[in-house]
């Protein structure tokens, strides 16, 4: 399954048809581009339970500096919800052209200096992040390599064990309600609003302590933004499932 949005994103057009190697279906996925199996037998891929690969593709478009602050976000809500298990980001260095048989001139761009600073600043960016640098970075010179790429790292751990599960995320958070457990679309729209269990309980707290008529909370520019964040996910799930949080995390009663 690859996620449609991949038609909107110019670095990422000409990969879509590279993509249906995988024999993939299109979907519209929020936390990463495409899901592929990692068994390619489809007696197997097809039960429950089976091993798949999920992607993330990025390309120095996605470091430019208007972008890069909400790039680095996805990348760390994708390595938060995977725990890291099983997950691959694939960066592009340069733009294939779409067709390159009538637009000679469209070849693919070099991956020159633009592209090999973008990785870098990719790079530095991640060793700045604690829960993210496990998550392995494939390097691809064109969208034309990212399949044989990804069906090279997937020959790579096919027949390793698999690490222990570890705990995700998303699973935490459906269960941090005084009425357990939060749905998956309820789940989902909390990960989107909160990128850490920090910023949930942080948001959480400056209600509790506003409610209750504490001079001492500061209305700084971090704060306004993590009740902003609450108010608006208020809006989304309504106001009893965003109150069962927050007596969740403060320990308040009804």
């Amino acid at each position: 399954m690859f996620c449609t949005s991949l038609r909107q994103r110019r670095p990422m057009l000409s990969l879509v048809p590279h993509l249906q190697e995988f024999v993939l279906k299109e979907s519209r996925l929020t936390t990463h581009d495409a899901i592929i199996p990692i068994n390619s037998s489809p007696s197997i891929a097809g039960r429950k339970g089976a091993r798949s690969l999920q992607c993330l593709f990025l390309s120095p478009e996605d470091l430019d500096t208007a972008v890069v602050d909400a790039s680095i976000s996805r990348f760390r809500h994708f390595a938060s919800l995977t725990g890291g298990k099983d997950v691959v980001v694939c960066f592009v260095l340069a733009i294939d052209a779409p067709d390159k048989q009538k637009n000679r001139s469209r070849q693919s761009d070099p991956p020159g200096p633009h592209g090999i600073h973008a990785y870098n600043e990719l790079q530095c960016k991640i060793a700045e992040e604690t829960d993210v640098h496990n998550v392995p970075i494939l390097l691809c010179t064109t969208t034309s390599e990212v399949v044989s790429t990804i069906k090279t790292y997937i020959d790579s751990i096919s027949f390793k064990r698999p690490a222990p599960a570890v705990q995700r995320h998303h699973d935490l958070l459906s269960e941090c309600t005084t009425v357990p457990p939060l749905d998956s679309y309820h789940a989902n729209l909390v990960s989107d609003y909160f990128g850490s269990m920090h910023d949930l309980v942080k948001a959480c707290v400056l209600i509790d302590r506003s409610e209750h008529g504490d001079p001492l909370v500061a209305l700084t520019l971090e704060n306004s933004d993590l009740l902003s964040s609450m108010s608006a996910l208020r809006d989304q799930i309504g106001g009893e499932a965003s109150r069962n949080i927050f007596l969740f995390w403060t320990g308040r009663r009804r």
